[in-house]
């Protein structure tokens, strides 16, 4: 069995070093729903939001020679999260791109995803989810940013940001099946356009790939025992490293009441090796969510 396994990964080629991370900013910078904080208290909560963030990323790449890709959920819009990736101060980390949900109202949300990254960049765009079995109620909300980004020569890698539906203000059994539902036709769409070729030699040709962001369903919380969500991931070729720590360690969400200790944030990856396992960096000062941060190499067939 050993010289199988060895066998196996001697076939793939590992390729650049990527620190990946995700956070739920809860409406930065403001902190609220519909309406903004005073310019200078934004400036201030980006601020000290950019330093948390910069902290985590040179306690995992002190000597920044590590390229980066940030998912960021919950910005107010585009200028918002520039102004953030400008302030962590990264060389080289850019925009590259920004959602434009908008609501049932058409207003412009105040909840967009956002992707940045030191790497170039292929291709990126926003969506929302198609309509989903409407007459049910089950069309998620928001989208997701996608992102195609070069991790190495002739090699591109697939990066979707996501915040699917929470159950806040579920109240019965159907409500929280609706919520259900949500999550899973998202999660179904987005797995429409990562669907793995039959053939095992074309699968060595599909592209890395990442799913990140605010979840809002934890895989080990007995709340979310019917939920779908982790085994389509896993049986999409995706892989949960948060797997890799013990339960005090992965939450995500402090939350309170009966939502305290929660894991809501994941980072999924698809063809990448784990190579020092994610970390949790609390923000609680700003948002209810904490960051997860790792470091993984994309792999290769070749």
């Amino acid at each position: 069995m050993t010289g199988l396994i060895l066998a196996l990964l001697r076939s793939f080629t590992l390729l650049a070093s990527i620190i990946i991370l995700t956070w739920n900013a809860k409406w930065f910078p403001s902190g609220r729903a519909d309406h903004r904080a005073s310019p200078e208290k934004e400036a201030a909560t980006i601020k000290t939001a950019a330093g948390y963030l910069r902290q985590a990323l040179d306690d995992m790449d002190s000597e920044g020679t590590n390229d980066v890709i940030i998912v960021l959920n919950e910005m107010i819009n585009r200028q918002v999260a520039k102004e953030l990736i400008k302030e962590i101060g990264r060389t080289n980390l850019n925009l590259a791109a920004v959602s434009q949900y908008r609501r049932h109202n058409n207003k412009i949300d105040y909840q967009q995803d956002a992707v940045a990254t030191t790497l170039p960049v292929a291709s990126a765009n926003f969506s929302h989810w198609r309509k989903a079995a409407p007459k049910i109620g089950n069309q998620p909300p928001r989208g997701m940013v996608i992102a195609e980004l070069i991790v190495a020569p002739a090699v591109t890698s697939r990066v979707y940001a996501v915040h699917l539906k929470s159950n806040y203000g579920a109240k019965t059994d159907e409500d929280y099946a609706k919520n259900r539902a949500k999550r899973h036709n998202a999660v179904q769409e987005l797995l429409g356009l990562e669907k793995l070729p039959k053939s095992k030699k074309k699968r060595n040709e599909a592209m890395p790939a990442i799913i990140a962001g605010d979840f809002n369903a934890d895989a080990w919380n007995d709340e979310f025992a019917q939920e779908t969500i982790f085994n389509d991931l896993k049986n999409a070729g995706f892989e949960n490293p948060l797997e890799q720590l013990p339960a005090e360690e992965r939450i995500t969400y402090p939350g309170y009441g009966q939502w305290k200790n929660r894991t809501y944030d994941y980072i999924m990856l698809r063809d990448f090796k784990v190579l020092e396992k994610p970390k949790i960096i609390p923000i609680e000062d700003i948002s209810d969510h904490n960051a997860v941060i790792l470091r993984a190499e994309a792999i290769s067939a070749p």
